[in-house]
């Protein structure tokens, strides 16, 4: 899946990726009848406890447009601290016909801004992964 580095988020450092965007990316394309109510229910279900306090679900950002011109699908905001925020964009997806899965348009990417650990990050896109794989129907689970 692309990655590009060069889609910026105003106001925030990133994009970042990792082994665990590749694996929500993944995850998110098995899931073809994924909605943005999906996502956001998966969001809610994110209460993580960290070292510094609670990681939790602030809100859901639909239509974000990073530096690039590209209008992502969804974005999901999670506070980590007094001044952290985490913000993981969800891209588009399509289908061809006869595909059994939706194909993203690039890679799941993540911003930050303020106090953020590597550790908050962790277990914010970890606990996405586990949503996905609860939330996603059975048969599309590879």
């Amino acid at each position: 899946m692309d990655r590009h580095t060069d889609a910026k988020l105003p106001g925030y450092e990133g994009p970042f990726f990792s082994d665990l965007t590749d694996k929500l990316t993944k995850l998110y394309g098995d899931w073809i009848t994924c909605t943005g109510a999906d996502l956001e229910a998966i969001g809610r279900g994110a209460f993580v406890a960290i070292t510094r306090g609670i990681v939790r679900y602030v809100r859901k950002d639909f239509g974000q447009k990073t530096t690039d011109g590209y209008d992502w699908f969804w974005g999901l905001t999670f506070k980590t601290s007094k001044t952290g925020r985490v913000m993981v964009l969800f891209p588009m997806s399509s289908m061809k016909l006869g595909d059994l899965r939706a194909i993203p348009n690039r890679s799941i990417a993540y911003h930050k801004i303020g106090d953020v650990t590597e550790k908050a990050t962790t277990r914010i896109l970890s606990t996405l992964i586990d949503g996905v794989k609860a939330a996603m129907p059975q048969e599309a689970r590879t």
